[in-house]
């Protein structure tokens, strides 16, 4: 555990090597490079950011690679930085089930380490927790940044945080990948503030027919002018669960 840590001065990364994590259109720094984050985890369980501030990060503020487990940042604040203040990318491995374009298979040989639509051997961040935490004024060199990024992750939980200020949406579940990601009792405003085209949340279905998050409960969202709705669903994603939900535009 590490408790009232200040983690800050981290230098940029918008210049290294770049992939895609998953199924959705977001590119992220390639995480087989161990400063893709300025705190950077692969292969942990239980590790737990209690009180801590993460500032003046000029690229990722947390990066979780491959395999970690019920990794949590609570009553923390995560501010000035660079790019995504919190960025999960998981492994997955080749099926023999994979297609191109055309409908063609694509051999296990042609495929990157760590892609293909098999993630059965557990190899991604599941059931990491973000609480009670502050997240303002991110993205300031990499545009397509969130406080939350999750790409070949499941089970993560967002609970009890305000996030504001930033260029892209806050929270962005890039590819649907596996169950029970969850959402609760958070406030959320002035996201996309350097495009038009977003919204507070990106949940997208792209890799399956799953929600993206299962349950969206008791949040609230602070609409602007620049945004369109307040949650963008993939096209082959469910519609979530929303009890207690608001969305309040100014």
């Amino acid at each position: 555990m590490r408790t009232g840590v200040g983690f800050r001065d981290a230098g940029y990364t918008y210049m290294n090597p770049h992939g895609n994590p998953g199924g959705g259109d977001w590119g992220l720094q390639s995480p087989q490079y161990d400063e893709a984050g300025a705190v950077y985890l692969s292969g942990t369980s239980g590790v737990r950011f209690v009180s801590c501030t993460f500032k003046y990060l000029d690229g990722n503020g947390v990066f979780l690679a491959g395999f970690n487990r019920n990794a949590t940042i609570t009553k923390s604040e995560l501010t000035q930085i660079g790019d995504s203040a919190v960025a999960l990318w998981g492994y997955t491995k080749a099926s023999g089930a994979e297609q191109d374009l055309d409908g063609a298979p694509v051999p296990a040989s042609a495929l990157p380490p760590g892609t293909g639509i098999d993630g059965s051997d557990g190899n991604q961040p599941r059931g990491t927790v973000v609480s009670e935490s502050l997240c303002h004024e991110i993205g300031f060199f990499q545009k397509q940044s969130s406080c939350v990024h999750m790409g070949k992750s499941m089970e993560t939980s967002i609970l009890d945080s305000v996030f504001f200020n930033g260029p892209r949406a806050h929270v962005n579940q890039n590819d649907a990948f596996g169950l029970g990601s969850r959402m609760a009792g958070n406030v959320m405003w002035s996201s996309c503030r350097e495009s038009s085209d977003r919204e507070c949340i990106k949940p997208r279905g792209a890799s399956g027919r799953w929600h993206c998050i299962d349950t969206f409960r008791a949040n609230r969202w602070h609409l602007q002018q620049l945004e369109q709705t307040t949650i963008h669903l993939g096209a082959r994603a469910r519609p979530a669960a929303q009890p207690h939900t608001e969305a309040l535009r100014h």
